[in-house]
């Protein structure tokens, strides 16, 4: 089965603390106000069709039915943040009636460690991120932080959001074909050791 690999981008600003807020942004409570965040674009690599994909509102049905169709959804924290932001925000109706098999690259890397997904503790959970991962393993680097993405959208600088969405899908992509390739990825945080991962049974 092919996969769907993608990422989102949400609206509202996340507050940064002790920075001041922008004048004319609108900010949401903070990374775990998932309900109000909303999504501004997806982009995505369909493997079936061999192309990038780039969704907005006006398309966003396009995207859902992608969704409910490709037999693994590939992402790096999709399972706990896009999938959830994507159904809160009305693009998925329902992320359990989906055909495919969630692939959440970081997940299975915390787990792989022997850390709970659940419960994110600093000391050992923080340094997997997908900026981290790709650098260690030689295959690029992230073009912004996550966190300006909802102010490009909201000032109208659609081409910046979407070069940097769709970088994300790339490297995500990346990661996810050297785990199909090799089973195993560069520990970011000890580039002397790998990380075991089982790639989807049926890639």
């Amino acid at each position: 089965m092919k996969a769907l690999i993608y990422d989102i981008e949400i609206v509202k600003a996340v507050p940064k603390a002790g920075k001041l807020v922008i004048s004319d942004i609108d900010y949401c409570a903070g990374w775990d106000d998932k309900l109000n965040m909303g999504v501004s674009c997806v982009c995505a690599y369909d493997e079936e069709e061999k192309r990038p994909r780039i969704f907005f509102e006006d398309n966003k049905e396009e995207f859902e039915d992608l969704f409910m169709r490709r037999g693994i959804l590939v992402g790096f924290n999709n399972r706990r943040f896009d999938n959830v932001v994507l159904a809160q925000s009305g693009w998925i109706k329902d992320v359990s009636s989906a055909f495919g098999v969630v692939y959440d690259i970081l997940e299975l890397i915390w787990v792989n460690l022997g850390f709970d997904p659940d419960k994110f503790t600093s000391e050992t959970h923080a340094g997997y991120g997908l900026d981290a991962v790709c650098r260690a393993n030689k295959i690029g680097k992230k073009t912004g932080y996550g966190g300006d993405a909802p102010v490009d959208f909201q000032q109208g600088k659609y081409g910046k959001l979407v070069d940097y969405c769709m970088n994300d899908v790339w490297m995500t992509l990346q990661i996810y074909r050297k785990i199909q390739r090799n089973g195993h990825i560069i520990n970011p945080k000890n580039q002397n050791e790998v990380i075991y991962i089982e790639p989807p049974w049926n890639s």
